[in-house]
């Protein structure tokens, strides 16, 4: 199994979903912060090993979940409609850009990057948008 350094973006931006985890933690939401930080460990391990597909389903299945259980959250808190249209369209650029990335396998990693960089937007619009109902 070939392995991805710590330096190459499609792995380092994860980060960005830790940094969902600490938006909300910092709004008091247990249960999409322990989320968030599943998804980025299943995210790191995933593109770790670049893309081994043992470990592919744990990706996808943390990633679902953890989708659900933040937009649910967010549906039950009530956030204002302009942080949902914020994060719809953050949802809808990255869905674009991890389908350039499936088509284009040279630039997989280029637009897999910018995926994580939208949904870590738009999750940090859910989270950013849970603080304000504080």
């Amino acid at each position: 199994m070939t392995t991805r350094a710590w330096t190459d973006p499609v792995l380092f931006s994860n980060g960005l979903f830790v940094g969902n985890a600490v938006l909300y933690a910092i709004a008091g939401a247990a249960m999409p912060t322990l989320a968030m930080l599943l998804c980025a460990g299943a995210s790191i391990t995933y593109h770790y090993s670049h893309e081994w597909e043992v470990v592919r389903p744990f990706d996808v299945y943390a990633a679902y979940m953890t989708l659900g259980l933040t937009v649910g959250y967010a549906a039950a808190s009530e956030v204002h409609p302009i942080v949902w249209a914020v994060a719809l369209l953050c949802l809808g650029a990255g869905l674009i850009a991890k389908k350039k990335g499936e088509l284009d396998a040279d630039a997989y990693g280029r637009w897999h990057t910018i995926w994580h960089v939208f949904v870590a937007l738009g999750q940090a619009a859910l989270a950013l948008g849970l603080k304000v109902l504080q």
